[in-house]
């Protein structure tokens, strides 16, 4: 049972966060509880909402309040001000990982291309685009159909951002990108694609730290709930996302493995890196809706 519910620490940093939201009524704290941690079990065993055990309450009163939460925002608001005060700027690591859909996230109004489901060379599903920071948790989350690049979505995730060092592999090469991350006063850690004309060298001891957001994503990946779309709605998928990353960062599990540069106490200490004011306003928002 403790794999599927919140620590009572998590549980009363969500609370409080939660309750400052003006447009969020929270409601009685065991009512509360068993909401959330009816959502931990969801996205962890990956079961169907039906499904969902009567110890939570009922499957359809938890379904429908989790997705008055998606439609308002909610989870949005919530990442957005947990990452805010905890942030570490100094570098981030934008990347992408392709999530198969289920058959049960298929049929949805208006095409799949609307709810961000395409086909590409592995397979039928969503292109996850994530932004994550020096430590690993996540600051921002795109979803586009499964045959969309990497390079595109860059820009929205760094908008408004002002890190350190921008680590990223060779699908985000691109001059234009390159162009923006310097605008942005950041220095791009990106190894040019084999087809340049004129080699572009980069800081490439700094680059093995790349590794931090693969373990991120493979961290995501263990909730079976997101390793696969059940989802009809690219907002459903996306507020589970918002709330395994705000459980994330509640956890801290790569708080013992990352490298802390000189000068930092710690990535999770009270120095965050972050340049003087810089800003997580919000978690990036659907690009079709």
């Amino acid at each position: 049972m403790a794999r599927h519910t919140l620590r009572n620490v998590e549980f009363q940093a969500m609370c409080r966060h939660l309750r400052r939201d003006p447009r969020v009524r929270v409601g009685h704290p065991g009512d509360l509880r068993r909401f959330l941690h009816g959502v931990v079990y969801l996205v962890r065993t990956g079961i169907p909402w039906r499904d969902l055990p009567p110890r939570f309450g009922h499957w359809n009163s938890v379904f429908r309040r989790f997705r008055r939460w998606c439609r308002n925002g909610v989870w949005a608001r919530l990442l957005a001000a947990v990452a805010d005060a905890r942030a570490n700027l100094r570098r981030v690591h934008p990347d992408s990982s392709h999530v198969r859909s289920h058959v049960s996230a298929a049929g949805v109004p208006g095409g799949p291309e609307k709810q961000a489901q395409g086909r590409s060379r592995g397979g039928y599903g969503t292109q996850l685009h994530v932004l994550v920071d020096t430590a690993g948790r996540l600051l921002r989350v795109r979803l586009t159909p499964g045959q969309a690049g990497d390079a595109p979505q860059a820009e929205p995730l760094l908008a408004g951002l002002r890190p350190g060092y921008v680590l990223a592999d060779r699908a985000d090469d691109a001059d234009d990108l390159r162009r923006f991350i310097v605008a942005q006063g950041a220095q791009p850690v990106i190894p040019g694609r084999r087809n340049r004309t004129v080699p572009i060298d980069y800081d490439r001891e700094l680059y093995r730290e790349r590794n931090i957001v693969e373990r991120s994503i493979g961290w995501f990946k263990q909730c079976r709930r997101l390793a696969t779309r059940f989802e009809k709605s690219a907002s459903s998928y996306q507020g589970l996302v918002m709330f395994v990353a705000v459980h994330h960062w509640l956890q801290n599990p790569f708080a013992a493995n990352v490298h802390t540069p000189i000068g930092l106490s710690s990535a999770f200490g009270c120095l965050s890196g972050r340049r003087p004011g810089a800003q997580i306003t919000c978690a990036c928002p659907l690009p079709l809706f």
